[in-house]
């Protein structure tokens, strides 16, 4: 899933990634399959780090088991051979 980071619903209702993200979650684990394979989330220009993303993923889905992964997402620069950040992700999984 790629969550906003803030957005409006269709009666003006307000999306804040993170008061929001943990409710989608929750969402998400009522709906999910009974054996789930995985849960991916990236996220970008938001003020929390990929440890908190899987952080928040293992509240939501380590009771299954499996395992939490997380990172950054980057692009290699050409000239200089620099990584630069465009984003963070967190996965769970069997």
């Amino acid at each position: 899933m790629d969550p906003p980071v803030y957005g409006h619903g269709p009666a003006g209702e307000v999306w804040d990634f993170n008061k929001d993200f943990p409710k989608l979650l929750n969402n998400c684990r009522q709906i999910i399959s009974d054996n789930p394979l995985f849960v991916l989330v990236n996220a970008y220009a938001i003020s929390s780090s990929s440890t908190t993303l899987a952080n928040t993923l293992q509240g939501y889905f380590g009771d299954l088991g499996g395992t939490i992964e997380n990172g950054e997402l980057t692009l290699k620069e050409k000239s200089a051979g620099r990584l630069l950040s465009t984003g963070i992700w967190a996965r769970w999984g069997k």
